[in-house]
Parts: C-alpha cells; structure tokens; sequence
C-alpha cells in the first residue's frame, strides 16, 4: 500500500466521522431520551404535589433543558422557596429520579440515602409521604435508607403498613475510631 492510499483511507474516515458528527448536532436527544425527561417531569411534579409544595403552581414547574433542574418562569427554583419547599423540591427530584429509572433503562443506581430528611420541622403529613413512597418504590426493586431521629411511635404511625424495614438503634452507631 502506498502512502497516497494510506490517506486515502484517512480521508474517508475523516468524512464518515464529519457526518456522524453533523447528525449529532442536529439532534442531541433520542427518542428514548425524550419521553424518560417527559416521565421525570411528570414524575417530579406529583410528588411535588403529594409532598405538599406550595411556593408556586406545581403546573408551571418544568425541568430546564439545558441541566435539567427545576425551574419556574425561568428561574431554577432552588431560590426563593421556604425552607420546608426547598426540602420538598429535593425529596421529590431525588425520588423522581429513582422512580423513573425503574420504568427506563437509566445509569441509576437504584439506591437513595436521605440523612434526617425531616429536617426544617417539615409537617408530619409530608415526611409521612416520602416515606410511604419511598417504601412503594423499593418495594419493586432498588432500596431507599432513610436515617432519622423521628421517635419510634412517629416512625411507626408513618411506614406502619407499608412493608418499610425500620433498624432502631438505641446510641450512635458512628463513633471516631481511636488508635
């Protein structure tokens, strides 16, 4: 083979890549990317609901298409919210990202850690609600770990029923480890 069909070779390649490339710009999402962002949305906006968000129109809340996080009239959202909103809009992006991924094939790891999420003095109806879709949700796969200093009798009146694993542990199980 000589040099010139060497590049040749180089040039045809360098061709079918440019095109390829091309296709890519012209559009960036498939099909399959497009209806898994459209059920996130959805997804995000119900739980927003059953978690009891209040600082604007659930309906006017839509997921940015430029990162995905949630914004209102153009604003992300994660300003100019009470505490206890900013709170829920967590809760229900991080579970409607779970939730979606078992109905989509998606790079989740089907695993949610939630450290204290009654924190802000969130109102018991809407910690009792993560919890209870959070026990839905790993009950078909994938696992929620919710650690918590709810008392017992609060913990129970929220997952009673729900098929929820509840591990008390009566003094701090992390402890500084000393030589």
């Amino acid at each position: 083979m000589t040099e010139l069909d060497a590049f040749a070779g180089l040039s045809r390649a360098w061709r079918e890549t440019v095109a390829e490339l091309r296709g890519l710009e012209e559009e960036d999402l498939s099909a399959e990317d497009r209806l898994k962002l459209q059920d996130l949305e959805l997804t995000f906006r119900g739980l927003l609901g059953e978690f009891g968000f209040t600082s604007c129109p659930i309906e006017q809340v839509i997921l940015s298409a430029d990162d995905y996080m949630p914004t209102h009239e153009g604003f992300e959202l994660s300003f100019d919210l009470s505490a206890s909103d900013g709170v829920r809009l967590i809760w229900a992006y991080l579970l409607s990202l779970l939730e979606v991924s078992k109905r989509h094939r998606t790079n989740h790891p089907q695993m949610l850690v939630l450290d204290e999420p009654g924190q802000q003095a969130m109102a018991g109806l809407s910690l009792g609600a993560l919890l209870e879709r959070s026990a839905a949700i790993s009950a078909e796969a994938g696992q929620v770990i919710v650690a918590t200093s709810e008392s017992s009798a609060s913990l129970a009146a929220m997952v009673g029923g729900t098929g929820a694993h509840v591990v008390r542990f009566d003094q701090k199980i992390l402890q500084r480890l000393t030589m």
